[in-house]
């Protein structure tokens, strides 16, 4: 497990850095957490998931 403290839509640094500098973990099971402010609603009034919307923007480069 590697997680991270979300800030302004970001991973912080050391977390991004650790990740994509270890290539021995897209070799194994891994799993991404994020920790920062939540709502106790996860559907905005228009009906977009506002879980999507929150994920940290460094993760698709993470997981790729």
């Amino acid at each position: 497990m590697i997680g991270s403290a979300v800030y302004f839509d970001s991973w912080r640094k050391e977390a991004t850095e650790f990740v994509t500098q270890r290539r021995s973990l897209a070799t194994r099971p891994v799993w991404l957490f994020s920790s920062g402010p939540s709502s106790a609603n996860i559907i905005d009034k228009d009906g977009n998931d506002l879980r999507a919307q929150a994920e940290p923007k460094q993760i698709p480069e993470i997981t790729a």
